[in-house]
């Protein structure tokens, strides 16, 4: 049979033909392929497309009802009927007339459909297996998704379905190349900077319930024309992009994001898509195609070159920090000559937004190349694997994750496993791979229970291998649970386990920086695991356990840098920690487990006492501790005189005039002895406010200002001129409770201002929730003022929420609070719990963790 692809006024005939794979739709005995056949006219720009099902029957059997066939043949005593059945052939008003520059279809590779796989049900747009068949770039920008409409739709109308549109602000799209997962875009235009002529822009699909976009991941430029871009699917899941110059062939990946104790918590930093392979000094290039495995055919005039496995010197490992940059091993295909020759030359154009560091590292590495030093090969499904694929359980990234979430039986686990195994890893030196055997069992793993199948374990290290299992293999144990030995551990034990660590680290496999990180994390749960040992771990919930296991770790890492426990000056909390703390529900257990009784302010306020602990009554007793502390330090009644008229204790603090040795304090007792529910007292201690400012004794102007009722002076002054934010919040607390006048005026007026000015958008979000106002909170840690702006934030390339594990997982558990519910209604918070669990998704699959 023949499709007419002949049409009036289109004089320079077919540009394009694609095929799209569809599931069958048919019941009955028979076997039946579909798919999707679109024809694409450039000039004057018309899009066509065909349903052509294929049906086989034995001779006796009935044909299929829903498809009438155009054309039927036997052949071996079957009996072949093809449906060709017309979709769609126009664009709606006004998308008809708008100039289209560029396009491409959909080639799911990876999508293969077996013959015995139905649809349970069939929408009115068809398979919803696909969220988009073809994609325009049109010359205002912008780029539109369409959908070919079955031939059964309800609808009689042969319009392309329009489901969105991309506005990339970044000139006219010349080349578009849409993943075979549909997840991302590439989109290829002209430069906007001066030193460079192209650019391509990677876009990612984040769909969420009532609003959905396309976040900008990413941008490449180039100093030379893009003759043509396409992406493949590996095995593995990875997504390589493959993009040619005039005379280059470039392959990238996606890099995975850091996870770890010193991870920043304001931002991620950043995806960076890398160059991991290059091929310069190439003949005139037309195209490419991507093969098996990740193979390339380069489409010269006249010839093609073949590009199989990069070579890279056996003396260096690639590692997913320094990046090395391998080049192809080229066989070149030409009419009467057959040339085999290795081809590594860096390429000294090459150049990312947010990735020009790992880039110049990259080129420098490759530079330093000794052609006559023994090479070894690796296959891209390799590379991608160590700088873009799945964290081993072992990790320190996985480990700190399982401690935060309470699974620390799981780390556990998977700590023994990577001592079992060790020797594997020290005796084989090649390292042409990150994947490491480690079969962990998968009950035994999720339910925090070691197997005694270690015989087994080990049996089938090779074989899981192979099979290119990252985090773990299932290998169910068929043995009654009871039976089961109990999870415990000695201090031998985590002594291996650190021994285990240094050994990855002497032989390449983590890096210094991994290994001290594990230390630490080792160093944790050998606390929590001990019965004996008094951690408040198991006592804290998911929110005090994230506060209390990253102030442990960082004590920890810092420990091994120096040698020595980090002093009180040393300690810090971030302001995406303050907010961990603060929805804690369990404050006390948390203050006693970071600070001692005997803590001074400045060690309070460090770990951010001042913000998160709300407990009045609790809070009272803590700052009457300090005072009197602080006293019995100096025995200057000066130094706590604050603090006990902060509490209202004004009589003790005269006591302690009247007995200090310094006769200027007899004075201020006798003042202090005064009835300050008096206007004449209340003037009088307001006008010695005022002198002490003068004279810069702020704490003790602080007091002043309280006895002579001026709180909210007091407040101020403390917040802008003593610098001390959270001591003017506990003076509010302590004056007003938890969410007073002074409370929410201090924070509305100074705190938010400063944390928006500074782009602290973790101490914003905390401040908008003590206001009360939890949907502004949630929405300003990404960045944004309301909902509708969250698409619009999707197109900035700034826009890094979505690759931060932290700041989604923060998200989501807020989406889930009752308080988020009942102020935003059910609908609404599902619609953010969506956004943050799509987030969660994306950022730790970034990670290495999906």
């Amino acid at each position: 049979f023949s499709i007419p692809f002949v049409f009036e006024g289109h004089r320079h005939g077919l540009t394009r033909v694609c095929s799209v794979p569809l599931p069958p739709n048919c019941q009955g005995n028979f076997m039946s392929s579909r798919f999707l056949v679109v024809g694409i006219w450039m000039d004057d720009f018309l899009a066509l497309s065909w349903e052509i099902t294929v049906h086989c029957y034995e001779l006796e059997d009935s044909y299929c009802s829903v498809h009438l066939p155009t054309n039927e043949s036997e052949f071996s005593r079957k009996r072949y009927s093809i449906s060709v059945q017309s979709c769609c052939s126009s664009f709606p008003v006004p998308h008809n007339d708008v100039k289209i520059i560029s396009c491409d279809v959909i080639s799911p590779s990876d999508l293969i459909f077996s013959s015995q796989q139905k649809l349970d049900s069939v929408d009115v747009l068809g398979s919803s297996c696909y969220a988009y068949h073809l994609i325009t770039g049109c010359t205002s920008g912008s780029i539109k998704l369409w959908r070919s409409v079955p031939p059964q739709s309800v609808s009689l109308s042969t319009d392309w379905c329009l489901l969105g549109i991309v506005t990339t602000g970044h000139g006219p799209p010349l080349a578009l190349s849409p993943s075979p997962c549909f997840q991302r875009i590439a989109v290829a235009s002209a430069s906007s900077l001066p030193n460079y002529s192209m650019q391509v822009s990677i876009w990612e699909c984040m769909p969420v319930q009532t609003l959905g976009g396309f976040i900008q991941e990413e941008k490449l430029y180039f100093d030379g024309d893009i003759v043509a871009l396409k992406w493949s699917k590996l095995g593995n899941g990875q997504l390589l992009l493959g993009i040619c110059l005039q005379n280059e062939f470039r392959v990238y990946i996606s890099k995975r994001c850091d996870l770890g104790i010193l991870k920043r918590e304001n931002h991620s930093d950043g995806m960076g898509w890398i160059c991991i392979a290059v091929a310069n000094a190439l003949p005139s290039i037309s195209d490419f195609l991507w093969g098996p495995k990740g193979s390339v055919m380069v489409l010269h005039c006249g010839y093609l070159s073949l590009f199989s496995q990069f070579v890279v010197s056996a003396d260096s490992a690639i590692s997913d920090r320094d990046i090395c940059l391998p080049g192809f091993v080229d066989f070149t295909k030409s009419s009467g000559s057959s040339v085999e020759q290795y081809q590594l030359k860096p390429s000294f154009n090459l150049s990312s937004d947010s990735n020009l560091k790992s880039v110049k590292n990259a080129v420098s590495s490759v530079g330093t190349y000794d052609p006559s030093s023994p090479v070894c090969f690796w296959s891209l499904s390799q590379i991608t694997e160590k700088i873009a694929g799945c964290l081993p359980l072992f990790h320190p990234g996985v480990l700190l994750l399982n401690l935060y979430s309470g699974k620390w039986k799981c780390a556990l686990i998977a700590l023994r496993h990577l001592t079992e195994n060790l020797d594997y890893y020290v005796v084989n030196r090649r390292r042409t791979s990150s994947k490491m055997p480690f079969p962990v069992s998968l009950s035994s793993y999720l339910e925090g229970k070691p197997s005694n199948s270690s015989d087994q374990v080990c049996q089938t290290s090779s074989s899981h291998f192979q099979s290119g299992v990252s985090f773990f293999t299932p290998v169910f144990n068929v043995e009654d649970h009871c039976s089961a030995p109990t999870l415990s551990s000695s201090r031998s034990d985590f002594d291996e386990f650190v021994a285990a660590f240094k050994h990855l680290c002497d032989h390449k496999h983590i890096n210094e920086v991994e290994k001290m990180e594990a230390v630490a994390i080792i160093n944790v749960l050998q606390d929590v695991s001990d019965p004996d040992s008094p951690s408040a771990y198991g006592c804290l919930d998911e929110f005090g356990r994230r506060f209390w296991v990253a102030t442990k770790l960082r004590n920890l890492y810092y420990a091994q840098i120096s040698n020595q426990s980090i002093q009180a000056k040393e300690m810090f909390v971030s302001s995406a920690l303050i907010n961990w703390a603060f929805h804690s529900d369990c404050h006390d257990v948390l203050f006693n487990s970071v600070l001692s009784k005997e803590s001074s302010w400045e060690e309070m306020r460090r770990m951010g006492v001042g913000f998160w602990y709300t407990n009045v009554a609790e809070l009272r007793v803590k700052i009457e501790g300090l005072a009197r502390r602080r006293y019995l330090k100096s025995k200057d009644p000066k130094a706590c005189a604050l603090l006990y008229v902060a509490l209202s204790r004004v009589q003790v603090l005269a006591g302690l005039f009247k007995i200090s040795k310094n006769d200027k304090d007899k004075v201020l007792a006798d003042f202090l002895s005064r009835n300050f529910q008096e206007d004449k007292n209340k003037a009088a201690a307001l006008k010695n406010a005022y002198v002490l400012m003068g004279k810069h004794e702020l704490e003790l102007a602080i007091a002043f200002f309280l006895l002579g009722g001026d709180t909210s002076s007091a407040v101020t002054v403390c917040a802008k001129s003593l610098g001390d934010e959270q001591l003017a919040l506990v003076i509010s607390r302590l004056a007003e409770g938890c969410g007073g006048p002074l409370e929410r005026n201090l924070i509305s007026k100074f705190l938010l201002p400063s944390a928006l000015s500074k782009g602290d958008l973790w101490m914003a979000c905390f401040l908008e929730w003590v206001l009360g106002n939890y949907y502004q909170s949630f929405l300003i840690l990404l960045g944004v003022q309301s909902i509708s702006e969250v698409y619009l934030s999707m197109t900035s390339s700034s826009y890094e929420t979505f690759l931060d594990p932290i700041i989604s997982q923060f998200c989501l558990m807020l989406a889930v609070k009752p308080c988020m519910k009942s102020a935003i209604g059910e609908f609404s918070a599902s619609v953010l719990c969506q956004l943050a669990t799509l987030m969660n998704a994306s950022s730790l699959a970034k990670c290495g963790l999906p």
